[in-house]
């Protein structure tokens, strides 16, 4: 299929389920929510419109900055608005979304500890092998680090002396590459130990080895996520 029909069609589907949101909010006649989004996202358009066509108040500010018991959401976006809002849990008690626990979140910033922990825990069939020296291809990824930044592409016979040198260093580790054209990216909300809200975004690549962020994206969109009750358990464990 030609690129451009493969948008065509990734952007239909994403708008029909966009609607259909849309359409079941005001179905079920659900009471119109007071919400804080945080002001340094650049989702902002498209999440706050989304809320606004389903009835919605959406105000956009600092998060720190505001009367948080007013809201019936807050909805930070990182891990420095997290922080922001740590010292005014209490005001959060009644948010649709808890605050997330201080120790969850420094155990799911630090890459290797996650996954190591998860592999102790009886996870590690799902986590790719984490090894100091391992077979072509893998990558070098930064311990604590986002948005794809500091992540290295061993391909077969391209180890050198720059990838030697971040093998050896401790912020760094190393993980087996997963080969595919397809990348899953599971958007997930956890209260009280179950599983609330997800929605899984499929991104599509012409290359096998692709790096989100970095790797230009043939066509996202909105698919199903069929192990979904295997990262409920695995989240639950986080």
């Amino acid at each position: 299929m030609l690129p451009l029909c493969d948008r065509f069609f990734a952007h239909s589907s994403t708008a029909q389920r966009y609607a259909s949101e849309v359409f079941a909010a005001h179905a079920r006649r659900s009471p119109h929510l007071k919400l804080l989004l945080a002001k340094n996202t650049h989702f902002y358009p498209q999440v706050s419109l989304g809320l606004r066509l389903c009835g919605h108040s959406v105000h956009h500010a600092e998060v720190s900055s505001q009367r948080l018991a007013d809201y019936d959401l807050v909805l930070p976006y990182t891990l420095n608005d997290i922080e922001a809002l740590r010292p005014h849990a209490q005001a959060l008690e009644n948010s649709l979304v808890p605050l997330p626990d201080a120790a969850a979140v420094a155990l799911c910033n630090d890459k290797a500890a996650l996954d190591q922990q998860l592999t102790e825990r009886g996870f590690g069939d799902h986590i790719p092998s984490i090894q100091t020296k391992t077979a072509e291809p893998f990558l070098i990824k930064k311990r604590i680090s986002a948005y794809s930044q500091d992540i290295h592409t061993v391909l077969e016979g391209a180890t050198d002396e720059a990838s030697q040198r971040l093998l050896e260093d401790p912020a760094y580790y190393c993980q087996r590459y997963i080969i595919g054209k397809s990348e899953y990216a599971l958007h997930a909300i956890m209260r009280g130990g179950q599983l609330a809200a997800w929605i899984n975004i499929a991104y599509h690549y012409d290359t096998e080895y692709p790096i989100k962020g970095i790797t230009q994206v043939r066509y996202n969109r909105i698919e199903d996520c069929q192990p979904i009750r295997l990262f409920e358990s695995l989240l639950e464990e986080i």
